[in-house]
């Protein structure tokens, strides 16, 4: 007789709401020089596209110029956390996970790659 043990999957693969820095790169603002930064990310079918504003090392504005997000519209409201904080080490909101991320991702690849679009 063969028994094999079979583990089974929990809720411990499940992802806390507060990691939203979870695969996103720490970027020092304050680093930036001043202008218009443009950025994109995909994550499955989630898109994001953002334009940054960024002025004497802050963060002052993220326009959401598109976003591709099945339910996940109510995420759109972490670019409030992340100019309130001026970092992208925020929570990202609940049972909008994935748009978070995605947002989150695409802030940072705005002020990672050379997308600068105006002084």
């Amino acid at each position: 007789m063969i028994i094999s043990f079979v583990s089974c999957a929990s809720n411990n693969d499940a992802q806390p709401a507060n990691d939203g820095q979870q695969g996103i790169e720490s970027v020092d603002f304050s680093q930036i020089p001043d202008g218009n930064y443009t950025g994109s990310a995909k994550k499955f079918v989630v898109r994001a596209t953002v334009s940054v504003d960024v002025k004497d090392g802050e963060v002052t504005d993220i326009e959401i110029l598109k976003h591709v997000n099945g339910k996940g519209k109510k995420a759109e409201a972490i670019t409030a956390d992340v100019i309130r904080e001026q970092s992208l080490d925020v929570d990202v909101i609940s049972s909008a996970t994935l748009s978070s991320r995605t947002i989150l991702e695409a802030i940072e690849n705005a002020l990672t790659q050379d997308t600068k679009t105006t002084e």
